[in-house]
C-alpha cells in the first residue's frame, strides 16, 4: 500500500512537471490581429498600435512614395474616400524595400512595426494592391 502511494505521488508530481514546461515553452500570445487574420484600416491600427505586436495586417491608400529612403505613407480608406489624397487624418509610415506602388493605390500589406530613429516605423514583409471599396452613400 505505502510502495503504491509513493508511485501514484510521483507520477502526479512528473505529470505535473511536464505540463508545466509544456505551458511555459508555448510561444507568447500572438497579436490580436493575427488570431482571426483580420485586416485593420490604417486610422484603427494607429489609434491602437501598442496592441498590435508581431505580425499585423494593415490596408489603406498610398498617399506618398519615396523610393530613394524605401518609404511610403498610407491613410486610411475612408480618409481617402472623403478628403481623396489630402490629408485630413493620419498617415502611417512604412518602409518597403519592393517595387513602389503608384500613389492613390490601395493596398494591402503585412508587417510589423519597428521603432526607427526614434520613430515607429511599419516594416512592410508584403505588399498586395487591391481594389478600394465602393464609396457608401447617404
Amino acid at each position: 500500500m505505502k510502495k503504491t502511494l509513493i508511485i501514484g505521488g510521483l507520477t502526479i508530481v512528473a505529470a505535473a512537471t511536464v505540463i508545466s514546461q509544456t505551458l511555459s515553452n508555448s510561444p507568447p500570445p500572438a497579436a490580436e490581429s493575427s488570431k482571426t487574420n483580420a485586416v485593420l484600416g490604417v486610422e484603427n491600427f494607429m489609434k491602437n498600435v501598442d496592441r498590435y505586436r508581431g505580425n499585423v495586417r494593415v490596408e489603406g491608400v498610398v498617399a506618398a512614395v519615396s523610393a530613394t529612403n524605401q518609404m511610403l505613407g498610407l491613410i486610411d480608406t475612408r480618409e481617402f474616400q472623403t478628403c481623396g489624397l489630402e490629408k485630413c487624418g493620419l498617415s502611417l509610415p512604412v518602409r518597403w524595400t519592393g517595387a513602389m506602388p503608384a500613389v492613390g493605390q490601395a493596398i494591402r500589406t503585412d508587417g510589423e512595426v519597428q521603432k526607427t530613429k526614434g520613430k515607429l516605423v511599419f516594416v512592410a514583409k508584403t505588399l498586395e494592391k487591391v481594389e478600394l471599396p465602393p464609396t457608401k452613400t447617404k
